[in-house]
């Protein structure tokens, strides 16, 4: 983005209860999880954002978003992105149904990843009730969650997906 160009606006999944805002975080969209008590929204966790020189962020840098309601009520968030030389594309599901957020991140890597993954800031491990990670990492440490995603010593270049649930309380 360039001086003078207009900061894209937030994007929010979700409903009355909980929900999932997207905002603009310099060069990328970083995300937070948020629950409705009374007239206000508090964020229960905030992904950790990289900057423009940082080749292996601490969460997907995505660069453009564009959502759509699915049939069933289903609201998807899908996104892509750039660092380095590696591209990050992303899908974030809704579920009222289930108060679940589902993220399905992939990464397509030409050198292998000082760090892949996501990172989170303010959460408890209560959210992350599902971590789909395959061989991947989970680890929460005081107010902080790290999902990485599975490593492997497969050829270069290759693409490594990793999913996880976020569950909202009941």
């Amino acid at each position: 983005m360039s001086r003078g160009e207009p900061i894209p606006e937030a994007v929010v999944l979700g409903d009355e209860r909980w929900r999932v805002v997207f905002t603009w975080h310099g060069d990328r969209y970083g995300h937070e999880l948020q629950a409705r008590q009374g007239d206000h929204w508090r964020t229960l966790a905030c992904s950790v954002e990289g900057t423009a020189e940082e080749v292996w962020p601490a969460s997907p840098p995505l660069q453009q978003l564009h959502c759509e309601t699915r049939p069933g009520g289903v609201e998807l968030a899908l996104g892509v992105g750039m660092a380095g030389r590696s591209h990050w594309s992303a899908s974030v599901a809704f579920d009222r149904a289930q108060a679940t957020l589902d993220f399905d991140l992939a990464c397509r890597v030409f050198e292998a990843p000082a760090w892949l993954g996501s990172r989170y800031r303010g959460a408890g491990t209560e959210l992350f009730r599902s971590v789909e990670s395959a061989g991947g990492a989970f680890v929460a440490r005081d107010e902080s969650i790290a999902i990485g995603a599975p490593s492997d010593a497969a050829e270069l270049p290759r693409t490594v997906r990793w999913a996880y649930r976020v569950a909202f309380p009941a």
